[in-house]
């Protein structure tokens, strides 16, 4: 989520909002499908169409719980494994033979999630800066020296992280800062 805002004397405007919904459910369904890529058992649980009882959909909340709750807080973390055990019920229930190791690096390289990354980050603050006129035809942008980051995005350090590298070498170094809404409350 972005928001265009100008403070005037002791009085904030917002001039214009963006934003795009690829954090929450989108990005749960894109890490399963990355997961799933090489997996016959777990590819089937990712695909709403192939989902053919209640075992089935029992394994498929099972991942996305999983998903949010282990895969998500260390996907910025270098070298981080995550082990989807065929011990546990869900997975055992729908034929899962051998635990699945997932590297989160390899996610991370994955083309899907640069591509989900880029779209996220790169895209959506050039199509935000070229809306609002700030940026020109030489691709020169304005100054900024704020940048607030919210929306259940702002939880993803990998995300905030490309945000920050977004804005290197258009603004000040000496005043920008980044404020983390998830923080914030």
């Amino acid at each position: 989520d972005l928001t265009y805002l100008i403070k005037k004397d002791r009085e904030i405007v917002v001039k214009g909002r963006m934003g795009i919904s690829k954090a929450g459910n989108y990005l749960d369904g894109l890490l399963a499908s990355i997961i799933a890529e090489e997996n016959n058992v777990l590819n089937k649980i990712c695909d709403s169409n192939q989902i053919t009882d209640s075992d089935h959909l029992l394994a498929a909340r099972e991942l996305k719980n999983i998903i949010k709750s282990k895969l998500k807080p260390i996907l910025g973390m270098s070298n981080a494994t995550l082990t989807l055990s065929k011990s546990n019920r869900a997975f055992n229930d729908i034929g899962m033979k051998n635990d699945v190791v997932v590297k989160v690096d390899d996610i991370v390289d994955n083309p899907i999630f640069q591509d989900y990354l880029e779209s996220c980050t790169i895209d959506i603050l050039y199509n935000f800066f070229a809306f609002y006129n700030l940026i020109n035809e030489n691709n020169e942008r304005r100054c900024v020296d704020t940048v607030i980051i919210s929306g259940r995005a702002s939880k993803l350090s990998f995300i905030k992280e490309k945000v920050n590298g977004c804005f290197d070498g258009f603004t000040d170094s000496l005043c920008f800062k980044t404020i983390d809404m998830s923080t914030v409350m």
